[in-house]
């Protein structure tokens, strides 16, 4: 439903189908707050994750329905990149350390990216979005399966900024992960009208320089076998110096 319309107000402008049809599209108000949260914090820390998670935990807790509670708490761990039992630690008041976080990637399915996603999701829907992702440089913002799905929409909505070019986009792709995240992002974009594009386009840009950074913590382990005499001992010390730099500014 727009922005600043209630039912009673939307049903004044527009026929019943109309309704209709924006109610059966519509997210649920649960899975709407999670992707709202989602879009607002980013999930890439432990802090981070605490805070998603004990804003979720009140409306969480007042899921009555088991199958839809657990339903619910499985997407919740996937979009997080977190387990189950850490989530539910959480849930109980209990904190999390890093090793709680900690998932073996090789064991889960891929979880995706929220930033990345939600901002292809607002490119689709804001040309101002789209401009600034071209200028700034798709590449710089988007990897992988994204990148690949990024280019497509700019063409595809090059000469028509219509949204439906999205939906004739969709019966054009033959790879299937690119064709379920756009059929993801069209099934419903009602929660993005709270979402401000350009903060989600500057925490994408964040997310991507802090996976970028090569850890220090692998530069001490390259450290320990290096003679401190050695060329390479010195120019490390400086990477890791400038590494602890600009990891405070992120």
């Amino acid at each position: 439903m727009p922005a600043g319309d209630d039912p009673d107000s939307f049903l004044a402008k527009n026929p019943v189908e109309l309704f209709r049809s924006s109610q059966e599209k519509a997210r649920p108000a649960f899975e709407y707050f999670v992707r709202l949260e989602l879009a607002q914090t980013p999930p890439d820390s432990v802090d981070s994750k605490v805070r998603i998670i004990d804003e979720i935990a009140p409306r969480f807790r007042k899921i009555a329905d088991p199958v839809e509670r657990d339903l619910y708490e499985k997407e919740i761990c996937r979009l997080l990149g977190i387990t189950v039992h850490a989530f539910r630690k959480r849930l109980g008041g209990m904190n999390l350390a890093p090793r709680d976080l900690h998932i073996d990637l090789k064991s889960m399915p891929s979880t995706g990216d929220t930033h990345q996603e939600t901002l292809l999701a607002l490119m689709g829907s804001y040309p101002e979005a789209r401009t600034e992702a071209e200028r700034f440089g798709i590449e710089n913002l988007f990897n992988g399966a994204y990148l690949e799905l990024a280019r497509l929409m700019l063409n595809a909505m090059t000469d028509n900024d219509d949204a439906q070019a999205l939906s004739r986009l969709t019966e054009k792709i033959n790879d299937p992960e690119l064709r379920m995240l756009l059929s993801r992002m069209l099934v419903s974009d009602d929660y993005l009208a709270d979402i401000n594009w350009r903060t989600v386009f500057d925490n994408c840009i964040h997310s991507r320089e802090k996976r970028s950074l090569l850890s220090i913590r692998d530069i001490a382990a390259r450290l320990a076998v290096l003679a401190p005499d050695s060329e390479e001992y010195t120019a490390l010390l400086q990477q890791a110096d400038a590494l602890r730099t600009r990891k405070s500014k992120l």
